[in-house]
């Protein structure tokens, strides 16, 4: 009798802690979760992806994000390990997507009608064999800027065709006078030229993303690369453009602009937030037919055996929908949705309509290059701004790099 009312203590005592232990685990396997994998390293990037992350824990608490960004691991390693969400760059979206390690995406354009609310070319650039895998975050343009105070102090008209703008870089580079460029990190001075100089050509971006990392002899026909050599040299050999022609530029730098101490500037849209002066305007503003070249350098791009899927729709929702684009409008940002970016006025609101009249074949070219090509690209523009032009460059960078 003893013995039965002491085994029925320990049942009363074990019970309602094997209850407690139940419910814990229960409550620990209906966590909501969401792995995410940053591939993305420019602190521009970093910037925009914290920004929404942050305001997404804020909003969904019983979401738990785990963020993995570990500087130097393979992109494909972590596409493999359980991850949700990536934050990749557009070469790395082009080497994922014929793996088959990320999902064709089209059904979350349908269902936030990300087609119609974004402009052509925002969509253009998570695309791939006419496929979307890829949503990219915010567009960025390439800008050439001059401060009209500065103009007018040094009696220089603001030119009205590309001749003239020759004509004024012939002018700073007598008087030794540089340009600051502002680029987010994942861009050097050399791969802003040579898009800025490859925008002119009748390039057509959807023929280079289907050839992208196929074999040499595709690449040796693309004769319109060397062509923008040749352009690059013969801005050389006019004095237009020299070694010493561009600066990296800094936050300094764009006070100084503000303040007209500097007479032009090229810039990524990213940094118009920073703008503040009146007497800014484009140097492309009297131009017609000019194609301003739009950067995206970070897309959202889910791996084929991510399993959190209510999450991660939950997120793309976030992200893309109005609410959280406004946020990202009132923070200086000018986004690639179509509605927040009719909010926007004076200097921004022509580069939201640079992004507005813009299609696939305003893609910067060298985002739709093999990062091994570009890097090829960068270098032979040094030599070409050294004086030490060929006329083979394109020839040599295929031959060197397959």
């Amino acid at each position: 009798m003893n013995c039965k009312k002491i085994a029925a203590f320990f049942l009363i005592l074990i019970l309602p802690l094997n209850f407690v232990a139940c419910s814990f685990n229960t409550q620990k396997s209906n966590e909501k979760q969401l792995n995410m994998y940053i591939g993305v390293k420019d602190k521009e990037s970093l910037n925009t992806i914290k920004i929404l992350t942050d305001e997404y824990r804020k909003n969904n608490p019983d979401v738990k994000i785990n963020i993995n960004n570990i500087i130097g691991n393979k992109v494909d390693d972590n596409i493999i390990n359980g991850t949700d969400i990536v934050f990749i760059n557009r070469s790395d979206l082009l080497n994922l997507a014929p793996k088959g390690l990320i999902s064709d995406m089209k059904n979350y354009y349908k269902e936030d009608n990300i087609t119609n609310r974004y402009y052509s070319v925002v969509k253009a650039y998570g695309r791939f064999n006419d496929k979307y895998y890829g949503i990219p975050i915010i567009p960025y343009n390439l800008e050439f800027l001059y401060n009209k105070k500065y103009f007018t102090e040094a009696n220089i008209k603001a030119p009205m065709t590309m001749g003239q703008f020759e004509n004024i870089l012939k002018t700073f580079n007598n008087s030794s006078k540089k340009i600051p460029v502002l680029l987010n990190e994942d861009m050097d001075i050399n791969s802003a030229v040579f898009s800025l100089l490859g925008s002119k050509k009748s390039i057509s971006m959807i023929n280079l993303e289907n050839i992208y990392g196929s074999n040499k002899e595709k690449y040796e026909k693309l004769k319109y690369m060397q062509d923008i050599f040749s352009d690059i040299n013969n801005l050389v050999r006019n004095k237009v453009i020299n070694k010493n022609t561009f600066e990296i530029g800094n936050e300094s730098t764009l006070e100084k602009f503000n303040r007209g101490e500097i007479p032009m500037i090229l810039l990524s849209s990213y940094y118009i937030k920073d703008i503040k002066s009146q007497d800014v305007y484009f140097i492309y503003e009297n131009m017609k037919n000019i194609k301003v070249p739009v950067v995206s350098n970070t897309l959202i791009s889910i791996p084929t055996n991510a399993s959190n899927v209510e999450a991660i729709s939950d997120f793309i929702k976030f992200v893309f929908g109005d609410n959280m684009q406004n946020k990202l409008l009132k923070m200086g940002y000018i986004t690639g949705n179509k509605k927040i970016n009719s909010k926007n006025t004076g200097i921004r609101q022509i580069v939201s309509s640079h992004i507005k009249n813009s299609t696939d074949d305003n893609i910067s070219i060298v985002y739709n290059i093999p990062k091994k090509i570009v890097s090829s690209i960068s270098s032979k523009i040094d030599d070409i701004l050294s004086g030490k032009y060929t006329g083979n460059e394109w020839k040599d960078i295929i031959n060197n790099d397959y």
